[in-house]
């Protein structure tokens, strides 16, 4: 998977089931430019349908929660919490502090799928580690401080709301390939509009 980090994610939890797939391939064909990133820096080049995709599949059920909301829910034992999310069948996803996890200090999405109690990490996905999606176990320790160390102000997920989304799948839907939107689809991209 190679894209922007809301769609690596997402995919990484649909790919899992096979009634997705028609969904899938009915929406990823597009691509477009906003002119600029969010801080209005560079060109952008994304997939249609952009950073809403998490809240326009209906195959992922996504919950919200602002982190001072998370910090009274979990008594500030976020390791516990998490723990608790990944058993209620949600994968965790939010902006951390990237310098506890990579060394360099800069706000980034990390998505959190798993951990193992006995050696103390969290299964975490993300580009930096490699420059392209991958997988890296991080020491419950680390996502703590990356959680709690972020400024406030580079909590700019859900545009710039701050929060952490806890996804899952959603069974309850069916989908069929929707040949009519992917021939508008090609026709659109090969019109370039």
């Amino acid at each position: 998977i190679t894209s922007w980090t809301w769609h690596a994610n997402m995919l990484s939890i649909l790919w899992q089931y096979p009634e997705t797939h028609d969904w899938i391939f009915s929406n990823y064909i597009n691509i477009y430019a906003t002119g600029q990133d969010r801080l209005g820096n560079r060109e952008v080049i994304d997939f249609w349908p952009r950073f809403l995709t998490l809240n326009e599949c209906p195959f992922i059920y996504q919950q919200l929660m602002k982190r001072k909301t998370i910090d009274i829910v979990c008594n500030r034992n976020i390791i516990n919490f998490f723990c608790e999310m990944i058993d209620c069948e949600n994968y965790i996803y939010g902006i951390f502090n990237e310098h506890f996890i990579s060394g360099n200090y800069f706000p980034h999405e990390l998505f959190i799928y798993g951990y193992d109690n006995d050696k103390g990490f969290f299964y975490t996905s993300d580009f930096s580690y490699t420059g392209s999606y991958g997988d890296k176990c991080v020491k419950y320790e680390d996502i703590e401080e990356a959680y709690y160390s972020l400024k406030p102000e580079d909590d700019y997920l859900f545009r710039g709301r701050g929060g952490i989304a806890f996804l899952s799948y959603y069974p309850n839907v069916s989908y069929t390939l929707n040949l009519k939107f992917i021939k508008e689809s090609l026709i659109c991209y090969q019109k370039s509009y």
